[in-house]
């Protein structure tokens, strides 16, 4: 999983991309990478996985599309060909979180 500093154009390169968005302050956020760089590993490289940390010294939103408020940390949008098909706030399980972003990228998955 890659590290970017803002979700811009060059983090939406690919067919299909999910940003994962964290805050330096959020104690918890780090629990998902695990789950997310499993996921990767099983889509052969076809989808991108990209870890956007916010901080006090970046706006890491600042290209996201159709964003309004963010009410919490950490929350995950998935892009398909440049355009946001999902975001979701949080996880409230390993095995639901997994199911959402799998769901959504499925079609780029080893035995799709």
């Amino acid at each position: 999983m890659r590290t970017s500093r803002e979700v811009g154009p060059e983090v939406l390169d690919g067919p299909c991309t999910v940003v994962y968005v964290t805050s330096s302050h959020c104690s918890s956020c780090g629990k998902a990478i695990p789950w997310l760089e499993e996921i990767e590993s099983r889509t052969d490289g076809r989808v991108s996985f990209v870890k956007v940390v916010q901080d006090k010294d970046t706006d890491p939103l600042r290209y996201c599309r159709g964003f309004t408020k963010i009410k919490g940390w950490p929350f995950t949008i998935i892009y398909k060909d440049g355009k946001r098909v999902d975001f979701f706030y949080g996880y409230e399980s390993v095995a639901q979180y997994k199911r959402r972003v799998v769901k959504n990228i499925r079609e780029f998955m080893k035995g799709g």
